[in-house]
């Protein structure tokens, strides 16, 4: 996979995790029906995993 294809990617997780944030925003502390409910247990991404990522991919393309 080429740097721009992976920068691609990770800017497609960031905004998906606008999604999953305003998700569980809405449901109001219940996460029954959620879709990243899983085996009872929340499979969304912090924040700080997502950015972290996706900073060590931006730094790494800009370098280029």
């Amino acid at each position: 996979m080429e740097i721009s294809e992976i920068v691609i990617e990770k800017m497609k997780e960031i905004i998906s995790f606008r999604e999953m944030y305003e998700l569980c925003l809405s449901k109001k502390g219940t996460c029954e029906g959620c879709p990243y409910w899983k085996a009872r247990q929340c499979t969304k991404k912090s924040t700080k995993d997502v950015l972290f990522q996706a900073a060590d991919v931006f730094e790494e393309f800009l370098e280029d």
